[in-house]
């Protein structure tokens, strides 16, 4: 079993029948109330410095008990918290604030994704509190925390716990933060496709399966062509490891280099019809080679 899923296990089991009415009840008024409008993330998580750093184990479950949720929409409902529910989320905003304050005085991309990686863990209560109640209710509000941090997971490489945030977060219509300009599919799909791209530069393996659950995600939802393109170029690029690794004497089942070769060829194919300057031309030769070369 993985971290991530020790984590999800653990605190779903914390999530109370109380909880759960106390979102429902939270969710009836955030709907009756609601006038949907952007979020002013840069705004809302101004450093507050008189905070702790972590929460203390009673705000942590007073979050989880009260993390509201709202009716699925094309766009989820803005939170509508009041008394403790809206404190301790607060001191959650205030906390994301001097983590991201801090990440903005680091230089370094490798310190930065260090540094995300220690701070997560701060956050596992709320995440997966999040992650529950909406496996309860089948609802979910904005949430401009959970969302940076699903961000984040993709950022440090966690893309079991990232791409689950994101189906929540395309599931029940949470938005990006304004400075993103984007919609959440396409910064989900393109924070993989860059990922694996990365990975192929350094010549390393990266999971195919990431790939295509990231794929899965963003189908049926407004997602720029480049970014789509660059998921099949990371694909096409594993194949293609795939085929240059794979000797046609190698155990395994009978074809592999071959089937390997033309699976590349699929997403090759298909990246330079959504982009033609995606860069692949010269892997889809080679890939092409390959298949002819099994045929003689």
């Amino acid at each position: 079993m993985t971290p991530a899923q020790r984590h999800r296990e653990r605190y779903t089991a914390q999530v109370t029948a109380a909880g759960v009415e106390a979102l429902a009840a939270e969710t009836e008024r955030a709907e009756k109330a609601r006038t949907p409008r952007p979020p002013q993330f840069a705004q809302t998580l101004a450093p507050n410095r008189e905070r702790k750093d972590r929460l203390s184990p009673a705000q942590r479950h007073l979050l989880k008990a009260t993390t509201p949720a709202a009716i699925v929409g094309e766009t989820a409902p803005d939170r509508n918290l009041d008394g403790p529910a809206a404190s301790a989320y607060d001191l959650l905003r205030a906390q994301l604030g001097e983590h991201m304050a801090r990440l903005k005085d680091i230089k370094s991309i490798e310190r930065k994704i260090e540094a995300k990686k220690t701070m997560l863990a701060d956050y596992d209560d709320h995440v997966v509190a999040v992650l529950a109640t909406a496996e309860e209710t089948s609802r979910a509000s904005q949430d401009e925390v959970f969302v940076e941090l699903m961000i984040w997971r993709l950022d440090v490489g966690d893309f079991d716990l990232g791409l689950q945030m994101a189906e929540h977060v395309l599931k029940y219509g949470l938005t990006l933060p304004e400075r993103y300009n984007r919609t959440p599919a396409t910064l989900i799909g393109d924070l993989v496709a860059d990922a694996a791209i990365a990975a192929k530069a350094l010549d390393l393996d990266f999971d195919i399966d990431v790939l295509n659950r990231a794929v899965a995600l963003t189908e049926g939802h407004d997602v720029n062509d480049i970014v789509r393109a660059k998921l099949q170029k990371g694909l096409g690029q594993q194949y293609l490891r795939r085929a240059q690794n794979t000797e046609p004497t190698a155990d395994g089942p009978a074809g592999a280099k071959r089937a390997a070769a033309e699976a590349g060829v699929e997403h090759f194919t298909r990246a330079i019809q959504l982009h033609d300057k995606v860069g692949v031309k010269q892997d889809l030769d080679t890939l092409k080679r390959i298949v002819a070369k099994s045929d003689a």
